[in-house]
């Protein structure tokens, strides 16, 4: 069941990134600013969607590695039982996938506290923002 969540999370996180992207660039190239706006709203809510589903995503494995739920790979491969609490929110980003997820989250904070900003540069950093975000859960 957590490796579905995680999955499904993963590939909303992903289809939410992509639009946020796509939204974000043409907010950018929009004539009027009606549809810059209308943009520029759907693009804010798709990146809200997205960075719920990273720290969700975060979420679901430091539950598994918390619990030691070693039917999954990653959990199997970088804890055990004898590791002291501490050492296993590190491996949270201890593997390939792990820091993946990290850059991705704190991209997703970066992003957070971008979109926060009401000047004309907001977009199209969020646009590029974006697309970072895309090619990190590509991987």
């Amino acid at each position: 069941m957590w490796g579905q969540a995680g999955n499904a999370l993963l590939t909303l996180g992903f289809a939410s990134a992509l639009l946020a992207c796509i939204a974000y660039f043409f907010s950018t190239q929009a004539k009027d600013n009606t549809s810059e706006i209308s943009w520029f709203k759907l693009a804010q809510n798709a990146f809200r969607v997205h960075v719920t589903t990273v720290f969700g995503v975060a979420g679901v494995l430091l539950y598994l590695l918390v619990n030691h739920r070693f039917e999954y790979y990653y959990v199997f491969w970088h804890s055990n039982k004898e590791m002291p609490v501490k050492y296993i929110l590190s491996c949270l980003w201890e593997g390939q996938e792990g820091s993946f997820l990290l850059w991705t989250f704190w991209h997703a904070v970066l992003g957070l506290l971008l979109m926060r900003r009401k000047d004309v540069w907001a977009a199209p950093v969020m646009a590029v923002l974006g697309s970072v975000q895309v090619f990190l859960l590509s991987m």
